[in-house]
């Protein structure tokens, strides 16, 4: 039985890898070795249950990490190595309980990390087509040019995030912490996503401003009780 794997070998119950060997319970992988239950990587190995990664090594639980390994229950970090229950950080080592690179408590933490996953749902920044294969399935003999793996853009991290159906309210759900620096918050979150904040139109109501999208939300929640 063919099960889409290309020039990928030891794969133990996986799927779709490309250039990836060794990975058991790993699918959609592209030259990426050693994965354990870790899907969509992309040059990123001994991963465990971490999904999304680039040029990211040994994370345990972490997702989304682009060129940060030995990383733990932490989402989202550039170029960062040896964190806990992190995200959004960048160029930095050794931390836990950092949010876009600001100092939190373990419960502040947990909520932003909560709160994030809330907003993206499944989704995470694969630069890799894993989505649209295992849609397609995994078993389907793929041609020999193994066409559901995209050509890599010249920042494929950037092109996954651009894609991000979630970008809007990503940039909302940071101004509306309250705990950290906003200003900051949103220049990590620029460079390592390469979204920036979208200037909306704002409404004035009884001397104070809101943004449309804030009124939208607000009159979705009333709407829908």
């Amino acid at each position: 039985m063919k099960d889409s794997n290309v020039n990928s070998n030891g794969n133990c119950s996986s799927y779709g890898n490309y250039y990836s060997d060794g990975n058991c319970y790993s699918n959609g992988n592209y030259y990426s070795y050693g994965n354990c239950y870790s899907y969509g990587n992309c040059y990123s190995n001994g991963n465990y249950y971490s999904d999304g990664n680039y040029y990211s090594y040994g994370n345990c639980y972490s997702n989304g990490n682009y060129s940060s390994n030995g990383n733990c229950s932490s989402l989202f970090l550039k170029e960062c190595n040896g964190t806990y229950n992190s995200g959004f950080c960048i160029k930095l080592n050794g931390i836990a309980n950092m949010w876009f690179n600001q100092q939190v408590t373990k419960t502040q933490a947990d909520r932003l990390r909560r709160e994030v996953r809330e907003i993206l749902k499944d989704w995470l920044p694969y630069s890799t087509t894993y989505l649209e294969r295992k849609k397609e399935g995994w078993h389907k003999e793929y041609e020999n040019n193994n066409k559901y793996v995209e050509k890599l853009s010249n920042n494929p991290y950037f092109t996954a995030w651009e894609r991000c159906p979630h970008k809007q309210e990503l940039i909302n759900w940071i101004k509306g912490i309250d705990f950290i620096d906003t200003k900051k918050a949103l220049e990590v979150f620029k460079e390592i996503t390469g979204i920036e904040d979208i200037k909306e139109d704002m409404i004035t109501i009884k001397g104070k401003e809101y943004s449309a999208s804030t009124i939208q939300e607000a009159l979705k929640r009333y709407v829908n009780g």
